[in-house]
């Protein structure tokens, strides 16, 4: 069991302040830790699509956060949070030598895999704002965060956005429950591709779940993802010249909800 701490404090009955340390571990993902590879034998490049000598994400975590219940189901808070991160994990390129059927004396290779980054630091704040309408039917839920990621040398980490923030509006009866989410997200590190940084460009989604009751027993369900048909673009170096595009379309799901 890893250590943590919890605080809180009630500064008066709508004020809370809290805060907390923790270290935390998780586990590489399944594709991270893959043992497989392809290699070109015409440039001597090659790429490893995951290492199973990878060590486990490790980082101390510390968060403090004031959060005011200013009305019924209404919300303010802030919080800041400071993670020093160890064994990260990143892109790195490594030699290896590889013997082919085009090179049966062998040969260095150039290769790109998943590798332990080592230490990095993620520093910034988080802001909350929850604001029921309409007697509590309606209302919104926004959330905002800043993160300032750097490994030990001042490059950005992968995976990490500078801003990140989530917009919803919902509305809920007897009859009918409705809501609508815009997740958004700056452009980040995805990795490396042929030596280069490669990053993802802003992307954000529109979402949507519907449901209406027929009966108290039968409901109508519809969600929606990806409404307005964003895509993501991967760039290296200069933004106006692409290196991946990719086109994921939208989803819509109907459905019927029965209980007995």
């Amino acid at each position: 069991m890893l250590p943590s701490a919890n605080f809180t404090y009630h500064v008066s009955d709508n004020l809370l302040l809290r805060a907390g340390a923790a270290k935390v571990m998780t586990r590489p993902a399944y594709s991270q830790l893959a043992g497989y590879f392809y290699l070109v034998d015409a440039t001597y490049t090659g790429g490893a699509g995951g290492n199973p000598n990878l060590d486990p994400y490790r980082a101390w975590q510390y968060n403090l956060a004031a959060e005011y219940y200013y009305g019924a189901d209404s919300l303010v808070s802030f919080g800041v949070f400071d993670l020093d991160i160890g064994n990260y994990i990143t892109q790195e390129q490594f030699t290896q030598f590889y013997t082919t059927q085009q090179t049966p004396q062998g040969h260095d290779f150039l290769m790109t895999g998943p590798a332990n980054g080592g230490k990095a630091t993620s520093k910034g704040y988080e802001f909350s704002w929850q604001q029921p309408l309409a007697d509590t039917v309606a209302g919104f839920i926004f959330n905002y965060t800043y993160a300032d990621s750097k490994d030990k040398s001042g490059q950005a980490i992968d995976g990490s956005s500078k801003h990140t923030y989530n917009a919803t509006v919902y509305y809920e009866n007897e009859k009918f429950s409705g809501r609508l989410a815009y997740n958004f997200r700056s452009k980040f590190k995805s990795g490396i591709d042929r030596g280069s940084a490669m990053w993802q460009d802003d992307y954000g989604t529109l979402d949507g779940s519907f449901s209406y009751n027929l009966t108290e027993n039968v409901a109508l369900t519809l969600d929606a993802q990806n409404i307005a048909h964003e895509k993501l673009y991967y760039f290296v170096g200069d933004p106006s010249i692409p290196r991946a595009y990719y086109d994921n379309g939208q989803s819509w799901y109907v459905g019927a909800r029965i209980k007995y």
